[in-house]
């Protein structure tokens, strides 16, 4: 009896599960960060062009956060804890650091920042070598 009771909630859960429309946990294509490539970011008087970001992107992050931004790059292995932290995953949209609430996005200015001062404990340096045009261009939200 048990068994044909455990059966059947099997079958009901399955049959509920496939019902429903599945969401998508696919990461960003080349595609989708091509049609994001027109965003702007505002930092003080300095607007940043996003698609002006790809050659210092190209030059100092890939290495760690992969050509897609997904934390992917081909030092990323090499980076374990505990004497390590992983590369950030850009396609996720969790920011540590923030001036904004909880779960919300951080504005155009705490990416300025973080990418300004790095992160202390993690292999993130400081990007004050870049100009202020460069990291604004490197910061839209």
């Amino acid at each position: 009896m048990r068994t044909r009771s455990q059966n059947w909630t099997l079958l009901v859960s399955s049959a509920a599960l496939l019902a429903f429309p599945s969401t998508s946990w696919a990461q960003l294509t080349t595609l989708d960060i091509g049609t994001r490539i027109g965003a702007e970011s505002h930092v003080g008087n300095i607007t940043g062009h996003a698609k002006d970001a790809s050659l210092p992107y190209r030059r100092y992050c890939v290495g760690c956060h992969g050509p897609l931004g997904d934390g992917n790059g081909e030092n990323a292995p090499y980076m374990q804890p505990p004497m390590y932290q992983q590369p950030r995953d850009f396609q996720l949209g969790i920011f540590k650091c923030r001036s904004t609430p909880t779960g919300t996005l951080p504005t155009d200015q705490d990416l300025f920042d973080a990418i300004t001062r790095g992160f202390d404990r993690s292999n993130m340096p400081q990007w004050n070598t870049l100009s202020k045009q460069e990291r604004a261009d490197s910061s839209p939200g």
